[in-house]
C-alpha cells in the first residue's frame, strides 16, 4: 500500500493525509530494519557484526583444533610420503631424499619398460607384415592348386578318352602279330621246299609230288602279306643266306632276313 491512506473517522467525507516516511534499509543478507530509527539501525548493525565475528572465531578455533589433532597423530603415527601433507618438517628431509632416489629408480625402470614396449610394438608390426605376406602366398598357392586341379581333371578326361583307342590299337597290334607269324611260317616252309628241290636236283632225284603251301588267314592284311612275299623283286632284293651249297646253284632259292633265321 502506498503512503496515502483514507481517513475513516468521517463516514460522509473522504479526507486524505500523508503518512511519515518509513525508511527501509538493506544489506548483503537482506532487510535489516524496516521503519526503524537511525540509532536502532546502528544497534542492529553492531549486533549483526558481533554475530559474524563470533561465528568466524568459532570456525577458526574448530579448524585450529582439527589441525592440532591431525599434527599430533602424524607425529605419533608417521605415514608414508605420498600420504603426508605438503608441509613437512626437517627430520623428513632424509626420508624424502630416499624417496627421491626410489622415484628416480622407478622412472628409469619405467623408461626401460617404455623402450621394451616400443620394441615389442615394432616386432608386432613386423609379425603382422609377415602374416600378410604369408596370407598372400597362401592365396597364390590356392590359385595354383586350383589351376593344377583343373589340368588334372582335363588329363583324366583325356585318359578316359584314350582308353578305347588304346584297346583298339592293342587289338590291331595282336592281329598284325598273328599275320606276321603266319607270314614267317610260310617263308620258312618255302625256303625248306627250295632247299629240298636243290638237293634233289644235285642228287638226280625228280620229285613228282607237289609241295603244299600252308594256308594263310583270309584277311586283307594277310592277303597283302602273301602277295608281297611271292613277288620276285622282293626275293631278289633280300640278302642271301649261306646254305653250304655250290656258288653256281640256282639263285631262285634265296635266303630270308635275319629275323626269319632267328625264328
Amino acid at each position: 500500500m502506498g503512503p496515502w491512506k483514507s481517513d475513516r473517522r468521517h463516514s460522509n467525507s473522504f479526507h486524505l493525509y500523508r503518512q511519515p516516511t518509513i525508511s527501509i534499509f538493506y544489506d548483503s543478507k537482506g532487510v535489516v530494519g524496516k521503519g526503524c530509527r537511525k540509532d536502532q539501525l546502528e544497534e542492529g548493525r553492531q549486533q549483526e557484526q558481533q554475530r559474524e565475528d563470533l561465528q568466524r572465531e568459532n570456525t577458526h578455533n574448530r579448524k585450529t583444533a582439527q589441525h592440532r589433532v591431525s599434527h599430533e597423530q602424524d607425529l605419533n603415527h608417521p605415514k608414508p610420503y605420498h600420504e603426508k601433507p605438503a608441509e613437512t618438517t626437517r627430520h623428513d628431509l632424509y626420508s624424502r631424499h630416499e624417496d627421491n632416489e626410489t622415484i628416480t629408480k622407478f622412472m628409469k625402470k619405467r623408461v626401460e619398460l617404455w623402450e621394451q614396449q616400443s620394441d615389442l610394438v615394432t616386432k608386432q608390426s613386423q609379425l603382422l607384415q609377415q602374416q600378410a605376406d604369408l596370407c598372400q602366398l597362401q592365396m597364390e598357392i590356392s590359385q595354383q592348386q586350383a589351376h593344377l586341379s583343373q589340368q588334372l581333371s582335363e588329363l583324366t578326361q583325356r585318359q578316359t578318352d584314350i582308353v578305347p583307342r588304346r584297346n583298339e590299337l592293342a587289338a590291331q597290334i595282336s592281329e598284325l602279330s598273328l599275320l606276321i607269324d603266319d607270314g614267317t611260317m610260310k617263308q620258312l616252309f618255302l625256303y625248306k621246299s627250295c632247299v629240298d628241290a636243290k638237293h634233289n636236283a644235285h642228287s638226280g632225284i625228280v620229285s613228282t609230288t607237289e609241295t603244299a603251301v600252308p594256308a594263310v588267314k583270309s584277311t586283307p592284311l594277310a592277303t597283302l602279306r602273301s602277295a608281297s612275299l611271292t613277288q620276285p623283286s622282293r626275293m631278289k632284293s633280300e640278302p642271301k643266306w649261306h646254305t653250304g651249297l655250290d656258288d653256281d646253284s640256282d639263285s631262285s632259292c634265296t635266303s630270308f632276313p635275319n629275323r626269319d633265321k632267328r625264328a
